[in-house]
């Protein structure tokens, strides 16, 4: 596999000219001070392990939505929001189908977000001001 593993750096942030290395399957990011990952990690498209364990992070990018082939993430020790605790824990499907569907949302106008386990209504949803549709049904709320 094409590991890139910058853990225990320091970084205070990923430069988004690493973005460009599309062959890589696992980004490791663990322990370091991140407060954001830059938008152009969409275009790592074969990744499979996105891992930023303990770092400051609340919110990933919504364009980690096009990363179909993720399988593993880990957002452990971070204050997450978007997406939501409860849909990381959920597994690396469930939080990059959220994060699709919110991203989404500008054109379709409506957000799915039925079956995430959410606990409560995220905070991303209220910033989509153009949605005339909102579906969640069978969850915690």
């Amino acid at each position: 596999t094409n590991v890139l593993d910058f853990s225990h750096l320091g970084l205070l942030h990923f430069p988004a000219m690493h973005c460009n290395l599309t062959s890589l399957t696992a980004l490791k990011l663990d322990y370091n001070l991140l407060e954001s990952l830059p938008k152009d990690i969409e275009q790592m498209l074969k990744l499979e392990v996105l891992s930023v364990k303990d770092n400051k992070l609340t919110h990933l990018p919504l364009e980690v939505g096009y990363l179909r082939r993720l399988k593993t993430l880990e957002t452990a020790g971070n204050d997450m929001k978007t997406p939501p605790p409860e849909v990381c824990k959920a597994g690396a499907h469930l939080a990059v189908t959220f994060l699709a569907n919110v991203l989404h949302a500008a054109k379709s106008k409506q957000i799915e977000l039925k079956q995430m386990t959410l606990a409560a209504v995220p905070d991303v949803v209220f910033e989509q001001t153009a949605i005339t549709r909102l579906d969640l049904s069978d969850n915690n709320i």
